[in-house]
């Protein structure tokens, strides 16, 4: 790690980009994987990407100033849950549930398959222009995210937190921590 990233959020970096890999793996999962390994991917992926919040909360909030910028921080979050939606309806409630129930909210999408006996012809119906997209995997079974892309939401999470981390480190900078 680069001596002058320390002033940043290192740690919670580390974590953030542990999680991208986790996910990557996730994606490159194979159709017949056993559900043991792809339950466990999940486990770690969800995990990592909720523990970039308590590697904010506790690691990085240790001297006075950094720990006020990201105490307001924190308190910024609450104060509009439920939004951002995709921490509190994605990281927050998917990790509760894997880490409190062993709860999975997945379901394995196959590869579309289309077949018509010689001369029939397919077709979608009146109104429903465009293409249709089938992306075999894994989909979010419920909730506010349902049938989304599991790996996809997590790079959406991903990127939320990118984001986050380098808000409190600007903050963090201007307030001399």
């Amino acid at each position: 790690m680069e001596q002058g990233k320390r002033a940043g959020l290192a740690h919670a970096r580390l974590a953030l980009e542990d999680a991208r890999h986790v996910v990557q793996e996730v994606r490159d999962l194979p159709q017949d994987t056993p559900g043991w390994l792809l339950r466990s991917r999940w486990v770690s992926a969800l995990t990592l990407l909720r523990l970039v919040g308590h590697v904010i909360d506790t690691t990085e909030a240790q001297s006075g100033t950094r720990k006020s910028v990201i105490d307001q921080w924190w308190s910024g979050i609450r104060a509009t849950k439920p939004q951002p939606s995709i921490f509190w309806s994605f990281i927050y409630e998917d990790r509760n549930l894997l880490l409190k129930n062993y709860e999975f909210r997945l379901k394995h999408v196959g590869p579309l398959v289309l077949a018509a006996a010689p001369g029939v012809v397919l077709s979608i119906g009146p109104g429903m222009g465009g293409l249709l997209v089938n992306k075999p995997g894994l989909t979010i079974s419920e909730g506010m995210f349902k049938d989304r892309f599991a790996p996809d939401l997590c790079d959406e999470a991903i990127a939320w937190w990118g984001e986050q981390i380098t808000l409190l480190e600007s903050k963090i900078g201007q307030a001399g921590g």
